[in-house]
């Protein structure tokens, strides 16, 4: 099988549970880390995977890979491979696809949160400000009381999340202890009751996240 390409933007936005599903799934992947200033590879890859970041997507004069990745999610599109996007990742594929991406009216969504999603309701991680618009002909596959667009599939090739479905415990630990940490507010939640969530909550949001990524990649092994 062709690599799949995994893009990391920042360092405190490691791939977490991504990592330890290609792993355990004997995945041939290639870990590609923006802020290494390294060039990306020119080879085939079958899939593309799109974390976090603390940029934003109209950052592209400080940021010039944003519109590297822009055309790269572009061109995965046109051939058909799957791409998944999270956060950040997801925010590049919305506005890849034509749709408005920008910063939330009342500011940040950060902790656990309940999301609706393809029937359920799951409470997941978030860390984010910006929001999308769900783009001309996706699906919309998850919303919360905060913002109607918490998630969208695009045909059967493109999985864009808001949220942060690949957050392991330790990373919710450490995030109170995260100097970007807005201050508490509506949506934004005190430090330990982001520590005390994220044991009652990261287990079935782990559980779901891996059943996704077995189906939503399940096909891989022809590409």
């Amino acid at each position: 099988m062709k690599p799949i390409l995994l893009i990391q933007h920042d360092i405190d936005s490691p791939p977490g549970l991504v990592k330890v599903w290609l792993e355990e799934n004997e995945k041939n992947f290639y870990h590609y880390k923006v802020f290494e200033n390294l060039r990306l590879p020119e080879e085939d890859f079958s899939a593309l995977i799109l974390l976090g970041g603390e940029m934003n997507v109209d950052q592209s004069k400080d940021h010039p890979w944003i519109d590297d990745e822009l055309a790269l999610i572009q061109k995965f599109n046109s051939q058909g491979k799957k791409i998944l996007g999270i956060c950040l990742g997801a925010q590049l594929c919305a506005k890849a696809l034509g749709a408005w991406v920008g910063p939330h009216p009342q500011g940040w969504e950060v902790g656990w949160h309940p999301v609706e999603i393809l029937g359920s309701s799951v409470v997941f991680f978030h860390f984010h400000r910006y929001v999308f618009e769900l783009p001309e002909g996706a699906e919309l596959i998850a919303q919360n009381s905060w913002w109607k667009n918490q998630g969208f599939r695009w045909k059967e090739n493109i999985l864009a999340l808001q949220f942060h479905p690949e957050t392991d415990l330790a990373k919710s630990d450490a995030v109170v202890d995260d100097p970007a940490l807005p201050e508490p507010s509506i949506q934004v939640q005190e430090p330990l009751e982001i520590q005390t969530k994220g044991r009652i909550y990261q287990k079935h949001s782990q559980g779901w996240f891996m059943s996704q990524l077995d189906h939503f990649f399940s096909n891989l092994t022809s590409a």
